[in-house]
């Protein structure tokens, strides 16, 4: 078995030529993996950057905190019977029109059930009999 010697240092080779006038020239060829010195300014742009996007941020987070001052919330909120009322309010107060012969009112009504969502089958019932009674076939037609 060989044994592997440790790799052997290149050593600088230097040759000598001559220019026009016979004056030597001394050339050195370049050596690779040479150090480089390190150079404590060339970690000044990385500071500026972290400075600069500290102040960014610290801009948006105080402007997200301060959104709230500004824009204050509405507390003063005005409660209407009509914003209490439910689907099947709305569905009781346009059965009641129609039986009372306002179909106007009564349509308006079960329109306002149907929009409020959760409508039933008998409220589409309702208001066609109700289109019906108007003579607006084609609506009455849609929610039979």
């Amino acid at each position: 078995m060989k044994k592997q010697s440790a790799p052997k240092a290149v050593a600088k080779r230097t040759t000598t030529t001559r220019r026009a006038n016979n004056a030597p020239i001394k050339v050195t060829p370049i050596v690779q993996n040479q150090k480089t010195c390190f150079n404590p300014w060339s970690l000044s742009i990385y500071v500026y950057w972290f400075i600069i996007l500290f102040f960014i941020a610290a801009t948006f987070y105080i402007l997200g905190r301060s959104h709230d001052v500004l824009n204050a919330p509405k507390t003063n909120v005005e409660i209407t019977e009509e914003a209490l009322m439910q689907a099947s309010d709305y569905y009781e107060q346009g059965k009641t029109k129609l039986l009372a012969g306002d179909v106007d009112a009564a349509i308006a009504y079960l329109t306002t059930a149907i929009d409020a969502g959760n409508a039933s089958v008998d409220t589409y019932i309702l208001r066609g009999e109700a289109y019906m009674q108007t003579g607006n076939y084609r609506n009455a037609l849609d929610d039979f």
